[in-house]
């Protein structure tokens, strides 16, 4: 390399923008991302792995966040999506075992911690971020206290770092552990439960941006993100009004505030991360609603939806990752506002 191309080399990776992969929860909806990150992998050989320095994720965004952080293949993990309901999502609690479990989980969370051991075994904190060498977060809730919890890269020093001592696959459990879905996980060694984190960051953009600027010594102008979205989320309603077991009136109150509560969690974040990096923040998620869509389950319109928004997309989107061209920013922030 002559000393031009160093020059030329050297204003890139200067010009380069803090790029940040963000996640949301989801169950078995993250169907919609795995699919769309492996089209990207294989239509335009886009290695997701190089490309992001941080990747943060709530829920199913968190596993999603684990397979590309550990260079798996999406191509596997993409066709057991489709096949979790039959696992994860298949064994039912009766009602009584229900009623003995906090937040009455609907579903055994046995071969969901079967999966996790399978693939991660006993990998620490300290180990897997020596593998990964990425900055991450995986977001999860602290349902004894009402604190959030990050799992996060030790350069995260406003993160509370006593986390890093549970095991990598109890933390990606803990970040899946939807309340009436799972029960929560307990600490290793404290008296705390873990539960899903999409109780507070279900879009998790706003905490990879804040912690990059308290911690990484970032400015605005230097970040990017892309944002990936599971569901249309006010369909969580249909799917809460089913699982809940109390009587109808008080089920469709409830359902309709907790479905609620969920919907302006993830607006907001959206706002606040469309607002701040203006065009430097691209959201890709379902734009409508798909009917009877569930968190435990996966059909075929939901599939051939995932298929038909990637090919009117994916040029706008592949535009973002390549140029940082933001066309869709100006239609979110006024559909935001209306």
């Amino acid at each position: 390399m002559n000393n031009k191309e160093e020059i030329i080399e050297k204003t890139i990776q200067t010009a380069k923008k803090f790029r940040i992969l963000s996640i949301d929860g989801g169950g078995v909806k993250g169907y919609f991302t795995i699919y769309t990150l492996k089209k990207l992998m294989d239509e335009y050989k886009i290695n997701l792995y190089d490309y992001f320095d941080m990747i943060v994720g709530t829920s199913t965004g968190a596993i999603l966040a684990l397979l590309i952080l550990l260079k798996l293949d999406l191509e596997k993990y993409c066709r057991e999506y489709e096949e979790i309901p039959n696992r994860i999502f298949s064994k039912r609690l009766d009602i009584l075992s229900q009623t003995r479990k906090p937040f009455f989980p609907q579903f055994d969370g046995e071969e969901l911690k079967k999966s996790l051991i399978e693939e991660l075994g006993d990998l620490n904190f300290d180990d897997f971020e020596a593998k990964v060498k990425k900055y991450f977060v995986f977001c999860a809730s602290n349902v004894s206290n009402g604190k959030p919890v990050m799992f996060a890269s030790k350069n995260f020093k406003s993160v509370n770092q006593k986390h890093r001592k549970e095991l990598v696959r109890n933390a990606i459990y803990a970040s899946s552990a939807a309340p009436f879905y799972f029960e929560p996980i307990k600490s290793s060694f404290t008296n705390d439960y873990f539960a899903d984190g999409g109780l507070w960051a279900n879009n998790p953009s706003m905490v990879g941006i804040i912690l990059a600027l308290a911690d990484l010594n970032l400015n605005l102008e230097d970040i990017e993100v892309l944002s990936f979205g599971q569901t249309y989320i006010e369909n969580l309603e249909f799917e809460i009004k089913k699982i809940i077991n109390f009587d109808n009136f008080r089920n469709n109150q409830f359902s309709s505030l907790f479905s609620s509560s969920l919907l302006v969690n993830q607006n907001f974040d959206n706002f606040c991360a469309s607002i701040l990096l203006k065009e430097h923040y691209y959201r890709y998620y379902p734009e409508q609603n798909i009917p009877n869509i569930k968190v435990s389950s996966i059909d075929k319109n939901f599939i051939n939806y995932t298929k038909v928004y990637w090919k009117e997309n994916k040029e706008s989107l592949v535009k973002f990752i390549k140029f940082g061209e933001n066309a869709k920013y100006y239609k979110g922030v006024e559909k935001m506002y209306n």
